[in-house]
């Protein structure tokens, strides 16, 4: 039997992090979107754990937040690096 890269909770935790970091910072999903190179609708499928990015647009939502791509996809509470204290 072939193990699965990735179950349902990891793609969860990938969603969460995504929107989590988005939000923190303010950008719409159209912003962001349009800054790493996809669709809307693409993006809004990676926050609400539809489609996986790959690991193009993966990279270059971490560049942009300054962010390892581990950073990503291990932590959902990303957005805590970023909050003012």
């Amino acid at each position: 039997m072939r193990k699965r890269i990735a179950d349902e909770t990891d793609l969860l935790k990938l969603a969460a992090s995504l929107r989590l970091l988005r939000e923190e910072h303010a950008y719409s999903q159209s912003k962001l979107a349009d800054w790493v190179g996809v669709n809307r609708v693409s993006y809004t499928n990676y926050e609400r754990a539809v489609n996986l990015p790959n690991v193009f647009i993966l990279a270059r939502i971490a560049e942009l937040y300054g962010i390892s791509v581990d950073d990503i996809l291990h932590n959902p509470d990303v957005a805590y690096l970023f909050r003012k204290e």
